[in-house]
């Protein structure tokens, strides 16, 4: 179990991701890197772009 914060945790071999709004979301890679929402994520060594909204 990873601890995010002392209420919230993720399985084993998953990361934590803190959203702007202070959620907490589980990235299923372990040592992913949390893209800039907070939402999303990668595996360790790559960077996730927003789509480009028209």
């Amino acid at each position: 179990v990873i601890r995010c914060d002392s209420l919230h945790y993720c399985q084993g071999g998953m990361s934590c991701c803190q959203a702007s709004s202070g959620q907490w979301n589980c990235c299923p890679y372990p040592l992913g890197q949390c893209c800039a929402d907070g939402l999303h994520c990668c595996e360790y060594g790559y960077t996730y772009t927003l789509p480009h909204l028209r």
